[in-house]
């Protein structure tokens, strides 16, 4: 029944979502999300409108009696409102106390549930509806219900116990619920409602007025809350919703795989078909992909998707329509092409292509005939005969293995086949695969069940299908190198695997968005979402593979590319452009400028290269030309079938390459304009859609009026050597022996294939530079009006060169010593001692057979690395044309050192003292040596480490005396050695300036005086010190400071500073004297202020500044050092007057101050004395009493807008600051009234999407109020 309108919801419910439902005798009411109590129905007490107490209270429960209302806030209090006339409406005072977790309202009476799991009951109970059974005593109640006059409560069990009134059998439940768990209840006036565990409703009780039994409505519905009125009862089933339509991803193309991604649904579904429709008819394929076929070509395509799920209603949501279906096309590939990947075979010009895959260094494509084509490295650079032999709707390839998918579903597997990648696994025999993808060493295939089966390689896990996607359906699948990635219905990507660059982790940033592609490369991975964007994740920091260009922002991407083994991705937007980013080895994300404006459908991106496919017009086969290109012989044009029926036909002769007028039909006929001229045919076709196919068939002429019917046959006679004489035929004699017979013969000589420049007569003399090749002659008969008819001759025996009668003698003469000369011959002179005559002799010498590096002079020097070697000579004559002749001379003997004629002379130069220099003066041996060694003694001792020209004076030798032996040495020659005289005894030095002496420092008591000094000549090793102090020595101050003492005051201090050196003799000089010692007592001043602990309520300020409540005492106190006297300014000055008069102000001591005002206080000290002044400070901010600021504004807004606040609490003048998330916005203000404060501001736009929180705070930390906006 639909009293007062009870069971008519009102209208401002359409638009919110109702968390939980109320009935009472005739009005209903309802809980919304946003904690706003609706009611409707009858309202004579008051009971369907809710009080103004509600406003501001988060309420999470609400029920509904006879003709009053209650509702349970979130701390546990019950409202009531409506009819009271037996205190139904106001809480029982025995929960005041209690913290109340549901409630419950009958006719009369209301029920609350305490958190302690008991039961308290008020109101009318003539029927006991209020008297709660002690069978519930030790149990646990989890829920409530009332009737109009019974009772009913929920057990933790599971279990029902109800009392009150039973006229009607309402608080005797039915048998058949003692075996069931009751999981929720709900009573009416006369009958009562439970719901089990799967969902079933089961009612008893009064059963007029339809409450029983259960609607058939409800039939196969799970139900999942409910609510009994006074004579009606209502029911909220689960309802199965789309979040959104079917996005279709893929380039609509014969053969390119389209995806259908059904999005996220309310529940999971227990089941989704798929129906895809070519113009609206059904194609007869029920899986997430589905593949063009040709009867597709200029249709747009649906899907339909049905998703089931037991005990709810299906959802059928359908896509929007793709673009028109085109043909497959041609392929373009740049980048890396060490292996041909790149080099798209010339089979492929007259095939349509219709799907492309990219390995490291290899490339696949498919063909409209279900053929594969490979090209590249190794084996899967090749199409197994068993492979080829199969009709196949898809490819993949991986590293360096490829699968394939053939049209009834199975998957054909080649290439390398370590860690038994190409091993498919039997687990697939029967079932029908849709989709496959190829990693490094793994392999994946999607069934039409939307499951994944993995085999291959799994050290990193990318094999192991993870649990997440059990009960998933997968509609799409992509592998990286080692890790592999799964797109699931509801547009949520899933990955596993190898996450060395977090390849593996998916970005929370596509929480909540519609993924419709996805792919994955060496270390990183992508996703393509339903608003056409791109997300990459994982890759090195050096190759930005995440770091998406943003020029594709403002772009819709309708295709992605990576790929195993692939540093680089490919994007191709709606307009058929495609970007690329990540590594550019060998320019594979560098994309053609002949791939601009082109209708580009498909790309791949491998190790090194890329792929794309372009529609396009292709014929089977070129144009070709039959017929003879003579003047008035008809030509005829044979042209081929196309993939895809053209819109248009073009065609066009050309001689020469120029357009012939009007000559655009199939056939043609050459004229005497196109004598001698090349004919050609160009044939343009069109298509919507596909790039045109343009083809021209290969040149038929040039046009001729004839031709020899026998020309000329080429000879050569005479022998092939040096100086000798070939002669061509036919000549001059044999011009009839050409039919017709030739005017004239011409002839053109070559050497192994290349014309010898000058040599067109009938003979050819055979010179040195033709040694070693083969002669050919071409000759050429001519006659006015035909073209000329030549002929090449059989090349002759290679021309041989000519050979010595009589090779060189080779001798050497000289002595074998160092620095000696061996002469070879023979020599110039004697060119004519061989047969023929040399033209040149050559040499070779050899120092034990072993060839000497750049000696190939007649003569040849001996150096010091020859000692011991024997030396040879070999002598090579040589003539242009002949041969050459050589011979080796005999040894000579073995190469001996020299001796120096004179020896080196040793003195020894310099003063013998202390830091002087002595040096060796050696007179030059003969020869002059390449270097010289010494060794210095003292005494006749030798000098460790002296080896040098020279000897530095160390003291350690004072007294000694000083001698030196050097040997000089050259390479090649033996050592001479000579030793010096003694010098005289070594002597100490003496300093040649005394070290200067400065007292630096101030000379007052407690400061440092620090000697200084300066260098020394030489410098000294060590300083000594003595301080003066009024000419007298200060007992004990030898170091270089002096710390003055009270006892120093009025005294003058100077300092001697002694330098000494070892070998010296010591050096000193006096400073001259500071003057008198002054005191060291400067003023000094600290000022410090204390709050009591009771007037810190108010925390600090927003910049961290102390704070006291207004009105509150605090104590400054000072403590001063050395003061003469002690004064201050403002406050502080005023109470210093007041305790102390005109007396001084005591070196420390405390004066308590009111703060009446507030704001900032400060408080400043000064100390002076006979050496200056100093001050000290203190502040505190006096703040008002700690209150919650009231703060409204928008619910919802959007990044970067400006919102309006609302501001309630502030005081007159207080300062105050806002933060959006803990930052501040805009400057600190001001109030500048007692009126409450607006402001706006504007959202950062750096905001996540979400709840934002809005922070206003006054003067304290503890004065502030929040506010949350949902940003989007």
């Amino acid at each position: 029944m639909n009293l007062a309108g009870s069971t008519t919801p009102p209208s401002v419910l359409a638009t919110k979502t109702a968390t939980s439902v109320a009935a009472g005798q005739a009005h209903s009411l309802a809980l919304t999300s946003d904690g706003e109590v609706v009611g409707w129905g009858d309202n004579q007490a008051g009971q369907a409108t809710p009080p103004a107490a509600l406003a501001g209270t988060t309420v999470t429960a609400i029920a509904a009696g006879g003709q009053h209302s209650l509702a349970l806030s979130s701390d546990g209090q019950v409202i009531g409102w409506g009819s009271n006339s037996f205190g139904q409406a106001a809480a029982d005072p025995a929960l005041n106390d209690k913290h109340v977790t549901a409630i419950a309202a009958g006719f009369a009476h209301s029920l609350a549930l305490t958190s302690d799991g008991r039961v308290t009951a008020w109101g009318f109970g003539d029927q006991g509806q209020t008297n709660v059974p002690s069978s519930l005593d030790g149990k646990t109640v989890t829920a409530i219900a009332a009737g109009a006059n019974h009772s009913v409560a929920l057990t933790s069990d599971g279990k029902v116990t109800a009392w009150g009134n039973n006229g009607n059998g309402q608080i005797t439940a039915p048998p058949s619920l003692a075996d069931e768990t009751v999981i929720a209840i709900a009573a009416g006036t006369y009958h009562t409602l439970a719901l089990t565990s799967a969902g079933e409703l089961v009612t008893w009780g009064y059963g007029g007025a339809g409450l029983a039994p259960v609607p058939s409505k409800l039939d196969g519905l799970r139900v999942s809350a409910l609510a009994a009125g006074g004579t009606h009862s209502l029911a909220i089933t689960a309802a199965l919703r789309a979040d959104h339509a079917p996005v279709i991803s893929g380039v609509p193309q014969v053969s390119n795989a389209l995806t259908a991604v059904p999005g996220t649904y309310t529940a999971d579904p227990d089941s989704v078909d798929f129906v895809w429709k070519a113009n609206g008819t059904p194609v007869g394929t029920s899986a997430a992909t589905y593949r063009p076929t040709p009867a597709d070509l200029g249709k747009t395509l649906t899907v339909t998707v049905t998703a089931e799920k037991s005990g709810y209603a299906d959802a059928v949501t359908t896509s929007a329509a793709t673009g028109t279906v085109t043909a497959g096309g041609r392929v373009t590939a740049w980048g890396s092409n060490f292996q041909g990947e790149s080099t798209v075979p010339a089979s492929l010009a007259r095939k349509t292509v219709t799907a492309i895959a990219a390995g490291f260094n290899h490339t696949l494509a498919l063909t409209a005939d279900g053929k594969i084509t490979a090209w590249g490295a190794g084996t899967q650079g090749t199409v197994p005969s068993a492979v080829a032999a199969q009709t196949v709707a898809a490819i993949a390839a991986g590293t360096n293995h490829n699968l394939a998918l053939t049209t009834d579903g199975r998957v054909l597997a080649w290439g390398n086949s370590g860690n038994a990648r190409t091993a498919v696994p039997a687990t697939l025999d029967g079932r029908t695969v849709i989709a496959v993808a190829a990693g490094d060493a793994h392999s994946l295939a999607l069934t039409d069940d939307g499951q994944l089966t993995a085999w291959g390689s799994n050290s990193a896990g990318q094999a192991a299908i993870p649990d997440v996607l059990n009960g998933k359906l997968v509609v799409a699948v992509a592998a990286g190198s080692n890790h592999s990635l799964a797109l699931t219905s509801d547009g949520q990507v899933v990955a596993w695997g190898s996450n060395t660059q977090g390849q593996s982790t998916v970005p929370a940033t596509l929480s909540g968005r519609t993924v419709v592609a996805i792919g994955g490369g060496t270390t990183h991975s992508i996703a393509l979402t339903a608003d056409g964007k791109v997300t990459a994740w994982g890759g090195d920091n050096t190759s930005n593979q995440a770091v998406v260009p943003a020029s594709l922002a403002t772009k819709t991407v309708v295709a992605v590319a990576t790929g195993a083994g692939s540093d680089h991705t490919l994007a191709m937007t709606s307009d058929r452009q495609i970007v690329g980013w990540g590594t550019n080895a060998n320019g594979a994300r560098t994309i053609p400028t002949s791939l601009n404006g082109r209708p580009n459908t498909a790309i791949a991106a491998g190790g090194t290269h890329s792929l794309a496919l372009t529609a396009a017009v292709i014929a089977d086969q070129a144009p070709s030309i039959s017929g003879t290109p003579a003047v008035g012989s008809t030509l005829s044009a044979e042209i081929g079938d196309y993939n895809v029926n053209p819109d248009t036909y073009g065609l066009q002769w050309l001689a020469d390459g120029v357009e012939i007028p009007g000559a655009i039909h199939l056939d043609f006929t050459p004229t005497v304009a196109q004598l001698g001229r090349t004919i050609t045919l160009s044939v343009t076709v069109t298509r919507n859609g596909h790039a045109d196919a343009v083809d021209a068939t290969l040149g038929v002429g040039p046009v001729t009026s004839g031709s020899f019917t026998t020309g000329p046959d080429a000879e050569i006679t005479g022998t092939p050597v040096v100086d000798g004489t070939l002669t061509a035929s036919p000549g001059a004699a044999q011009l009839g022996s050409t039919s017709p017979a030739a005017e004239s013969f011409t002839y053109s000589w070559a050497a192994d294939g290349t014309t010898i420049s000058g040599a067109t007569g009938r003979t050819l003399d055979l010179t040195p530079a033709m040694v070693g090749q083969t002669i050919t002659v071409t000759v050429t008969a001519a006659r006015d009006g035909y073209a000329d008819a030549t002929d090449t001759s059989a090349a002759t025996v290679a021309v041989a060169k000519a050979a010595f009668t009589t090779g060189p003698e080779a001798q050497i003469t000289g002595t074998p010593v160092v620095d000696g000369t061996l002469t070879a011959s023979p020599g110039a002179a004697q060119l004519g001692s061989t047969s023929p005559p040399a033209e040149s002799f050559t040499y070779a010498w050899a120092a034990d057979g072993t060839t000497i590096s750049g000696a190939t002079g007649r003569t040849l020097d001996l150096t010091p690395a020859m000692v011991g070697t024997t030396i040879t000579v070999t002598v090579t004559s040589a003539r242009d044309g002949y041969a050459d002749a050589t011979d080796t001379s005999a040894a000579t003997a073995a190469v001996a050192k020299a001796a120096f004629t004179t020896g080196p002379d040793a003195q020894v130069t310099g003063t013998p003292v202390v830091d002087g220099v002595l040096k060796a003066v050696v007179s030059a041996p003969t020869p002059a040596a390449d270097s010289y060694t010494y060794a210095w003694f003292a005494d006749g001792s030798q000098i460790g480490g002296a080896a040098g020209e020279e000897l530095a004076l160390p003291a350690e030798l004072v007294g000694k005396r000083i001698t030196v032996e050097v040997s000089a040495s050259r390479e090649g020659y033996v050592d001479a050695t000579a030793a010096s005289e003694m010098s005289a005894a070594v002597v100490r030095a003496t300093f040649a300036t005394a070290p200067p002496a400065a007292v630096s420092g101030t000379a007052q008591v407690g400061h440092v005086l620090t000697a200084l000094t300066g260098p020394t000549a030489p410098a000294a090793t060590a300083y000594r010190f003595e301080w003066l102090a009024d000419d007298m020595s200060i007992p004990g101050a030898d170091s270089a400071t002096l710390l003055l003492t009270s006892a120093h005051r009025g005294q003058r201090i100077s300092v001697r500073v002694i330098a000494t050196r070892a070998g010296y003799t010591d050096a000193s000089t006096r400073s001259s004297s500071t003057g008198p010692v002054a005191t060291d007592q400067a003023p000094s001043v600290q000022l410090t202020i204390s709050v009591p602990a009771g007037a810190r309520e108010a925390a600090a300020t927003p910049d961290g500044q102390p704070t006291i409540r207004r009105g509150r005492t605090a104590t400054v106190s000072w403590t001063s050092h050395g003061g003469a006297s002690l004064s201050a300014t403002g406050a502080l000055q005023d109470l210093l007057r007041e305790a102390y008069g005109a007396s001084p102000v005591p070196a420390n001591g405390s004066a308590k101050v009111t703060l009446d005002r507030t704001g900032l206080h400060t408080f400043r000290m000064i100390a002076s004395n006979e050496l200056g002044s100093t001050s000290a400070s203190t502040s505190v901010v006096a703040v008002r009493a700690p209150t919650r600021l009231t703060v409204g504004t928008v619910a919802r807004a959007t990044r970067g807008t400006t919102i309006r606040l609302r501001v309630t609490g502030l005081g007159f003048g207080e300062r105050y600051v806002i933060t959006v998330n803990g930052e501040r916005v805009g400057r600190t203000g001001t109030r500048a009234d007692a009126s409450t404060l607006v402001r706006r501001i504007t959202l950062p736009r750096t905001l996540e999407p979400g709840k934002v929180r809005i922070t206003v705070t006054g003067r304290s930390t503890r004065r502030t109020g929040t506010a949350t906006v949902n940003v989007s």
